[in-house]
């Protein structure tokens, strides 16, 4: 979309004041037509938001509007996360309705344990029976990434083997073994991506041969206090394209 802006230059008498060229007209038209192209789209954003009539934003509307804000400002997601996220999502949606439906989270439950009774019950609760791509998505990703956090005690950024040794006891393998699967990179240690992604395709790999996974609820546990409990909103899927 492309914006254009005309100015014109004043003609006739202005005020008593010194006349700084016309560089201060245009700067001051500019901010004019800046200023009415806000207001503009403002006006437009509150008529989306509110009912015939309305006038004032409730609570659940500012709810709405900080929580876009937060997507718009939000990290976009790396390739590999979003496309481990889609696999583990295609997995657990067998017949291909594009949401997941009780008995289709049992299979994720299945992988993750009875731990992980509380974690798919927080994604499951308060929602209408399914869980669209992209809330499973900002759930999950979010419990992982939260997980990373917690564990990466000296706040580096990176998972160094003193840290790694403690997701290596989840899964019951020796620090070696576990850094060979999970370190893509090969230099030793653990960024978020690679963690993250490791436990999403972890978990498809238990959903596909039906197998408990030994550790990963635990460590999604970790997670926990740092994720709200999804909020489901009747929103036209197009605002978020996150995990499209």
């Amino acid at each position: 979309i492309s914006y254009f802006f005309f100015f014109q230059a004043e003609d006739g008498i202005r005020d008593a004041q010194e006349s700084r060229g016309l560089g201060d007209v245009y700067k001051r038209q500019t901010w004019e037509c800046l200023a009415e192209f806000v207001l503009g789209v403002t006006e437009k954003c509150f008529t989306a938001l509110t009912g015939p009539g309305q006038e004032v934003l409730g609570s659940k509307q500012m709810d709405e509007v900080v929580r876009r804000l937060q997507c718009s400002t939000q990290t976009p997601v790396p390739a590999s996360v979003r496309d481990a996220v889609q696999g583990l999502f295609r997995v657990l949606n067998r017949d291909n309705s594009g949401t997941l439906e009780a008995h289709e989270l049992q299979q994720l439950l299945n992988v993750l344990g009875p731990e992980g009774n509380q974690l798919v019950g927080m994604l499951h609760r308060g929602g209408t029976g399914q869980v669209d791509l992209q809330r499973f998505g900002e759930f999950i990703v979010g419990l992982g990434t939260a997980s990373f956090d917690r564990l990466d005690s000296d706040k580096s950024g990176w998972l160094e083997a003193n840290e790694v040794r403690g997701v290596a006891e989840c899964f019951g393998v020796p620090l070696e073994v576990a850094l060979q699967g999970m370190d893509k990179s090969m230099d030793g240690r653990l960024d978020k991506e690679e963690y993250v992604v490791f436990l999403l395709r972890h978990c498809m790999g238990g959903v596909e041969h039906r197998q408990f996974r030994q550790g990963v609820a635990r460590l999604f546990s970790a997670g926990r206090s740092g994720v709200k409990q999804p909020e489901y909103h009747d929103m036209n899927k197009q605002d978020f394209t996150l995990f499209v």
